[in-house]
């Protein structure tokens, strides 16, 4: 087994055939989310598959403030969140979601697609009382998206991803654009699945308490993540920009969840 990890690292470090997720995959073969992936997208879709390959090959290699993944390098896809909201997403990491101090900490549960804030339907501008929701970035992230008029996706395990949001546009395109916030590590091996299952994407990558290797993201995968992950201050900023282009003229009327996604209207 060490032998095997080796050899896959090193093909990581020579970026062999253009790849840099051979480790990952070897690793993830063996996890439910790797087997539901390749029994439902690689020998189900076997050419969709190799198109994402492609598609992953000609990404710019390197993670900055925001990297920009697209079939045509040259495309700036950002205008397409305001042109197509309902047909865009913006998707976060649950462990954006603040950690227990002195009270309960998140109200809806740390490890969970629900935000006890947004789905109460108040206004998402106000200040709430619970003292987690209030120093919760995540809050503010789903509160523009929502009143953007974009579907808000919390990310928990690597499998309820690929049932969520990948898997479903390969039988009806529900979502072209999606903006994530993740860590680099995740976000690597997310290029080639995503851009099979019919999406491209920007990727805000996490600056502090990513996970940088496999051991740390199957944890992370199964809720054991006891640390606040957060983006740059540059990254930060440039959401704050993308949200000021945003549609939004004024707060949703209701949030409601349908299957793991919140949607407003």
């Amino acid at each position: 087994m060490r032998g095997w990890n080796s050899f896959f690292q090193k093909l990581d470090s020579l970026g062999f055939l253009g790849l840099r997720i051979w480790h990952f995959s070897y690793c993830s073969f063996r996890q439910d989310y790797g087997r539901f992936l390749k029994r439902k997208l690689f020998l189900h879709h076997p050419l969709t598959t190799l198109s994402g390959i492609a598609g992953y090959c000609r990404q710019d290699q390197g993670w900055s403030t925001v990297r920009l993944i697209t079939r045509n390098s040259s495309r700036d896809i950002i205008p397409d969140f305001a042109a197509e909201p309902h047909k865009s997403l913006v998707a976060v990491g649950y462990c954006q979601k603040p950690l227990p101090l002195n009270d309960s900490g998140c109200p809806a549960g740390r490890f969970s697609h629900h935000c006890a804030w947004l789905e109460s339907n108040v206004n998402l501008g106000a200040s709430p009382q619970n003292p987690a929701c209030r120093r919760c970035q995540l809050r503010i992230i789903g509160g523009q998206t929502l009143a953007a008029g974009i579907p808000f996706y919390i990310m928990t395990s690597a499998l309820d991803v690929a049932r969520d949001i990948l898997l479903p546009n390969l039988e009806q395109v529900r979502f072209r654009h999606a903006l994530f916030f993740l860590c680099p590590y995740a976000g690597e091996a997310l290029i080639a699945p995503m851009l099979a299952c019919g999406k491209e994407g920007l990727f805000l990558p996490y600056s502090a308490n990513a996970c940088r290797e496999f051991t740390q993201f199957i944890a992370a995968d199964a809720g054991d993540k006891p640390q606040i992950t957060r983006v740059s201050r540059e990254t930060w900023q440039w959401w704050l920009n993308f949200g000021d282009k945003s549609p939004i003229s004024k707060p949703p009327q209701c949030v409601r969840m349908r299957g793991n996604i919140l949607f407003s209207g």
